[in-house]
């Protein structure tokens, strides 16, 4: 067994098709070969193989933090609405969908279809002194038994919980280092130490396998998944309380694989891998909310400004005409005119007969009337004080600060991840005050990845 220390995935899922690319991190070993296995659910014709060395970066900012700056601003400018009319400019984002790109170079070998030890072989490919096939199989042990006339030998263990897989549809793709000079040579020019390859198949749900890893019992091996678009992972007991999932944006990606994706973290042990991870295509209802207040800013506004002013009014109406018999709709209504900012609302209220509940078109000048004019003022006092309190509520609630996007952040780039194929993989979030790599790695500031071990 190899030692790992992560594995990092890039899964991109087009016209109901999976492109699914694993590397795992290994210390350094002296042996001239290294063998893995990955079940896949779908039947081996319609599986191919994609096999390279290298997964790109991944930028962005947070979502979340990135929809809370716009409702900070929307906090600031309802407020401003008070003494300020109301300019805003409408804002929208056409969302481009997710391009995978296909690393080119790859040596293919004509498919072989033959039976051996209760194995089908289907298809071949070589590269950088890596061979994969997809193979399917009539137990875990006829795998094992094929890999021995190969000169490998599979754990039982292993075999045994490949043997879950068979029958229901799966295949197998089967990786090892058939050069050693090959594969040394490449992985030096990388500065890396990893293994990698990549599949393409046919899926109804997004997948990952989880449960070979369970092989390592209670050794934690971080895994970091970068999904193309919004996603919602299918988190199991196991691992649920161990694992983080993030949305991210990226307005200026390196590539389109970049500009909007999901990063899923699990840090729980091996031994809670009793599944694997099956993963829905869409984004859930927060996620949705907070892309569509990024991307449409001015119609959000309009909503926040809208229900705070008629929530205010409310308050502020229920509190000051207690027991006059003013109703709700009215207060709603004078809520609505503050939309077109305070001076709407105050005219409104100056104008209007409480009394008949309609516009009184005069001035009231008498004694009863100054009475009522000493009323709406305390209504419109007490509304921008209700009115005030609500958009700091808001501003708590959901707002956050602007920070600026990270490419403009140098000394503290804390929206800033990567991905990178280091032994520091699981530390990928960089950041100058509280740097997560190990002592004995540190923080380059200039790439934001944890230097390698």
């Amino acid at each position: 067994m190899l030692v790992e220390t992560g594995q990092t995935a890039l899964i991109d899922y087009n016209n109901g098709k999976e492109y699914l690319s694993i590397a795992i991190s290994v210390e350094k070993v002296d042996a001239e070969t290294a063998l893995w296995v990955i079940p896949i659910p779908a039947k081996p014709d319609a599986v191919n193989i994609n096999l390279h060395l290298d997964i790109p970066e991944f930028f962005g900012d947070e979502l979340f933090n990135k929809a809370g700056e716009k409702i900070w601003g929307f906090a600031n400018g309802m407020r401003n609405t008070l003494g300020l009319p109301l300019i805003a400019d409408a804002f929208s984002k056409i969302s481009e969908s997710s391009v995978w790109t296909m690393v080119g170079g790859l040596s293919s070998a004509s498919a072989k279809d033959y039976a051996q030890e209760g194995v089908i072989v289907h298809q071949q490919r070589e590269l950088f002194g890596i061979e994969a096939e997809i193979i399917s199989a009539e137990s875990g042990n006829a795998i094992r038994e094929y890999l021995r006339t190969k000169g490998l030998e599979l754990p039982q263990q292993a075999a045994e919980i490949l043997d879950a897989y068979v029958g229901e549809s799966y295949s197998f793709l089967v990786g090892r280092i058939s050069d050693y000079s090959k594969f040394r040579e490449q992985e030096e020019a990388l500065n890396e130490r990893l293994i990698a390859v990549g599949v393409i198949f046919p899926t109804d749900m997004l997948y990952f396998p989880l449960k070979p890893t369970s092989i390592y019992g209670d050794k934690t091996i971080p895994i970091n998944l970068y999904v193309t678009g919004d996603v919602s992972p299918q988190l199991f007991g196991g691992i649920s309380g161990k694992t983080q999932v993030k949305y991210y944006l990226n307005e200026k990606p390196d590539n389109e694989l970049q500009r909007k994706f999901t990063r899923i973290q699990i840090t729980a042990p091996s031994s809670s891998f009793t599944d694997d991870l099956w993963i829905d295509n869409s984004a859930p209802w927060g996620v949705s909310i907070a892309e569509s207040v990024y991307h449409n800013e001015y119609v959000w506004f309009v909503a926040f400004l809208f229900g705070v002013s008629c929530l205010a009014a409310l308050l502020a109406g229920n509190i000051v005409f207690f027991g006059k018999g003013v109703k709700q709709k009215v207060l709603l209504f004078m809520g609505a005119m503050n939309t077109l900012t305070i001076i709407p609302f105050i005219l409104t209220v100056l104008f209007w007969d409480f009394k008949k509940n309609r516009f009184s078109g005069k001035w009231e000048a008498s004694a009863s009337e100054r009475a009522n004019r000493r009323r709406k003022g305390l209504f419109i006092v007490s509304f921008i004080v209700i009115f005030v309190i609500l958009t700091y509520a808001v501003e708590a609630a959901w707002g956050v600060q602007p920070r600026g996007h990270w490419e403009t952040v140098v000394d503290k780039p804390t929206n800033k991840i990567t991905c990178s194929l280091t032994d520091c993989t699981e530390n990928s979030d960089c950041s100058v005050e509280v740097s997560p790599c190990p002592p004995e790695a540190g923080c380059n500031l200039e790439t934001h990845k944890c230097s390698p071990l």
